[in-house]
């Protein structure tokens, strides 16, 4: 594994975070339009409830994507923290404060680049570069 896959970790597991928010959204809106009408009122005989049943699995559903997203924010968490102690270890501030940025904010280049006061091209190409390396020796990563 190289230093940059090592560091992107947080930033794929955010990523599956926000797909199953967005999701579980997706589910709360369908549910939301399994409203009973306010016209005429009904009596059934029969011993099943498809509303009823549709509320239970709406709950079920939302069980099983806030647990999945728990795990994933655990794992983020540690991944992060993980992150933030190799990070700190870097004794150049300007490397620090790039990889901070970029592998735990989740920056665009061009908004480190302004943030650290460089040339965009130099901050995505020559100064990462460096940062890559310096934590990768740290990490004895390829």
């Amino acid at each position: 594994m190289t230093a940059k896959e090592w560091l992107n970790r947080a930033y794929k597991i955010d990523g599956r975070i926000k797909v199953l928010e967005a999701e579980k959204r997706e589910l709360i809106t369908a549910a939301a339009r399994c409203t009973a009408g306010v016209g005429e009122v009904s009596v059934k005989t029969s011993h099943g409830n498809g509303s009823e049943r549709a509320f239970v699995d709406y709950a079920e559903s939302m069980k099983r994507y806030e647990k999945r997203i728990d795990k994933l924010l655990e794992k983020l968490y540690q991944i992060k923290s993980e992150v933030v102690t190799a990070i700190s270890q870097v004794e150049n501030p300007i490397y620090q404060q790039l990889l901070i940025l970029r592998y735990l904010q989740y920056k665009k280049w061009e908004d480190i680049a302004i943030e650290i006061h460089f040339d965009f091209d130099y901050v995505r190409g020559r100064l990462h570069g460096k940062a890559l390396k310096k934590i990768g020796e740290l990490l004895k990563l390829t």
